[in-house]
């Protein structure tokens, strides 16, 4: 009986301090709903100058199942020494490299076209980074002549030959790769990932200006798929030029023997003396075995360049970006909502950590 009238009382007591706090939050509903107005506008003012944010994406797959079609000729390019090896996955491969600043520089020093002006893409970028207010700031402590006590206020690339930078230059090449693909203290523009499901691979960046990253994505995947397939292609494309080049001396001193003994007949007009006969014999000897040589080596040649056709990877382009891009950017209407309830939470808040120190220091 006596434990039903505690369970009672705490109820009622609940019930009490409830009704207490609405009635505080009543009290004061007008301060409240200024106070949600005020943080609304104050959140709109401070993102009223935010640019608006613009994500091109460009997909494209890596088509590796032709080199499954030369199952059986892979054994006799074996042979030969031409060995194809096994397929395997180089999407991670492809992820690293876009991120790599190999081909980053190779991206950035490419001069393109935007609004009307021409120059390195780099400065294209550092120019949106700086309308972001993301670009480098000298900070207020500096030591000595460290790289953190130069200044890229107001800095554009000149030259691309990475060869002769200087400190400010490399300075200003690593601060905008870091803008591109991030670190522990800066979220990246850049994205590059694959679907495990597909395979389909995607690169993405946002910028302010919608043309810029549209051309960003475009020129990066071309320097990507070309430094991609010339690497993949290095080892099979250096044994097929030696292979190329044998088959072309051949070629060149069958011809050379050829030549001689045609001019050794046209001479000497079938008048021959028998040390004339033993040169005759000679030339025709070495023609017999060069014409057994080029055989061999044109069926070298081949299997070369089936081996160097193999190997070579094929990039497929899916979608490319085009105009218009819708802006990702949040509306002011989302920044009034998000104010507004923040201000009126906020409000609420306080007067609850309010009324409850009243209500403890009276009881």
């Amino acid at each position: 009986m006596q434990e039903e009238y505690h369970k009672d009382f705490s109820l009622k007591e609940l019930i009490l301090q409830v009704n207490a706090y609405i009635g505080e939050f009543l009290k004061y509903k007008f301060r409240i709903v200024i106070a949600g107005i005020l943080a609304a506008v104050l959140l709109c003012v401070l993102n009223l100058n935010n640019p608006p944010r613009y994500k091109a994406d460009l997909t494209f797959m890596l088509n590796e199942d032709a080199r499954q079609g030369f199952g059986s000729l892979s054994g006799i390019l074996g042979q030969f020494g031409f060995g194809i090896g096994q397929t395997e996955s180089n999407l991670d491969k492809i992820v690293e490299l876009s991120l790599s600043r190999n081909i980053a520089e190779r991206t950035l020093f490419t001069e393109t076209e935007l609004n009307g002006s021409t120059n390195y893409l780099a400065n294209h970028l550092i120019s949106n980074f700086e309308n972001e207010k993301k670009w480098y700031r000298k900070g207020l402590l500096s030591f000595g002549s460290s790289e953190d006590d130069l200044s890229l206020e107001g800095f554009h690339f000149s030259s691309a030959n990475t060869e002769a930078f200087d400190i400010i230059d490399n300075k200003a090449l690593k601060h905008l790769h870091r803008l591109l693909v991030g670190d522990k203290n800066t979220s990246p523009a850049f994205f590059s990932d694959y679907s495990e499901v597909t395979g389909i691979m995607q690169l993405s960046i946002v910028t302010a200006n919608q043309d810029l990253s549209i051309l960003f994505v475009n020129t990066l995947f071309d320097k990507l798929s070309t430094y991609y397939v010339e690497k993949a292609i290095e080892k099979q494309e250096y044994e097929y030029n030696i292979i190329k080049s044998k088959y072309d001396s051949i070629i060149n001193r069958l011809s050379a023997v050829q030549y001689q003994l045609a001019d050794f007949q046209d001479r000497y007009q079938n008048l021959f003396r028998q040390q004339d006969k033993l040169k005759e014999k000679q030339l025709r000897t070495e023609e017999q075995k060069l014409l057994l040589m080029i055989g061999e080596a044109e069926k070298q040649v081949q299997i070369a360049s089936i081996a160097l056709e193999n190997r070579t990877p094929f990039i497929q382009l899916i979608d490319a970006p085009i105009p218009p891009i819708k802006s990702s950017s949040k509306s002011v209407l989302y920044f009034a909502v998000l104010g507004f309830f923040a201000g009126v939470f906020t409000s609420l808040l306080f007067l609850f950590a309010r009324k409850s120190y009243r209500d403890i220091m009276n009881s």
